[in-house]
């Protein structure tokens, strides 16, 4: 096992488990937690890979408590650390709950970013009127991503590369429209607005958006997608904090064009992370799913 920074915050690092360019398989592994709990990290992926030493295992530890979408350009920014840093050969990209969410904002990163980044500037605009500069601060990590790490062009580039092709991804009890979650359980706004402080960007989240008219994810870069050979949801029908709502919306989506597989199950609650069948369902297609 060993550990890798992929920034300079000291949660912007990956672990990894079983490393050997001769494994078939690869896991890679985003936790939850509500972009804020420090309890969920890559560390709940060591009891799979542990028990699998015949696959590698390499887990996304992102900052906390910031907002969006600079998680997810610390998961990027991850993601093109691993693929460049490290060979392997068919890579698995799991997420549970938020880390879900963090999947399919990757898998659309041009628009996130892009559409984020403008409503920072107006933000910043307006609030240089009233003299208050909550929004700065992410606006000038914004801009120096862009000018430093060109994340968009570097993804675009892994992608005509081939080298971001994943033989599966896997969306664990994950919340994939902030919009309906919220109309679902009005509770949640209150941790949703720390990681999304303004309506702008909690629509940006949803499934329903125009851009998504013609029933396709927006590019990732600047026209490329993601090679992703089947996707899977998982929801335990025991999941005290989401009912299959979420589950159902991402079905319906992905049903309109490349299809899905779709898996329920009594695997207990939340905060689980499924328990004992954890590695069943984090390994699914090389392993038995119980019921």
């Amino acid at each position: 096992m060993s550990t890798h920074s992929y920034g300079h915050h000291e949660l912007q690092k990956i672990k990894v488990w079983n490393y050997n360019p001769n494994n078939k398989h690869t896991y890679i592994y985003i936790h939850g937690g509500a972009w804020r709990d420090p309890k969920n990290t890559y560390d709940e992926l060591a009891p799979v890979a542990e028990s699998t030493p015949d696959s590698t295992f390499i887990g996304i530890n992102y900052r906390l408590m910031v907002k969006h979408p600079l998680h997810l350009t610390d998961v990027a920014k991850a993601i093109i650390y691993i693929v460049t840093k490290f060979q392997l050969q068919e890579k698995h990209l799991l997420g549970y709950s938020v880390g879900a969410t963090l999947i399919l904002q990757l898998l659309q990163f041009k628009y996130h970013f892009n559409q984020a980044s403008t409503h920072y500037d107006i933000c910043c605009m307006d609030e240089a009127t009233i003299g208050n500069s909550g929004s700065t601060a992410v606006l000038e990590e914004l801009n120096q991503i862009e000018d430093n790490d060109d994340l968009i062009d570097k993804l675009d580039t892994l992608i005509k590369e081939n080298k971001l092709t994943f033989s599966s991804i896997k969306f664990l009890d994950g919340i994939y429209d902030l919009p309906e979650l919220i109309k679902e359980y009005p509770q949640y706004n209150e941790w949703v607005s720390e990681a999304y402080p303004s309506h702008k960007l909690i629509q940006l989240n949803s499934l329903s958006n125009k851009i998504h008219e013609n029933g396709k994810l927006a590019p990732a870069t600047y026209s490329s997608t993601f090679n992703i050979q089947k996707i899977y949801i998982f929801h335990s029908l025991q999941d005290e904090l989401l009912s299959l709502k979420q589950t159902q919306l991402l079905q319906d989506f992905f049903n309109k064009t490349t299809g899905c597989i779709v898996m329920t199950g009594n695997w207990g609650k939340h905060d689980d992370i499924y328990g004992k069948f954890r590695k069943e369902i984090f390994l699914a297609s090389q392993t038995v799913i119980p019921n």
